[in-house]
């Protein structure tokens, strides 16, 4: 646990979220088969989440996208 006892007098709240298991999809059809190899290739990933498979529909429409998502979600491959 992360000891904050020094920043007693900065900090206004703290909330712990409880961890929520991920959401997956599967790759769009239209991702190109280069992607989807480079991101499966040596076991790199299987399945998006689903948030990244979204945020692909919405890009390939041309709409404009932002993804706000925890840390270790996924949210670089959302921007490459």
């Amino acid at each position: 646990m992360l000891d904050l006892s020094k920043y007693k007098d900065r900090i206004l709240m703290k909330k712990v979220i409880p961890r929520r298991n991920g959401i997956y999809s599967d790759f769009p059809d239209k991702l190109l088969p280069e992607i989807k190899k480079y991101l499966t290739e040596e076991g790199r990933i299987s399945k998006l989440y689903s948030h990244q498979a979204e945020m692909f529909n919405e890009a390939i429409k041309g709409e404009n996208i932002v993804i706000t998502t925890s840390t270790a979600s996924g949210k670089t491959y959302c921007y490459r």
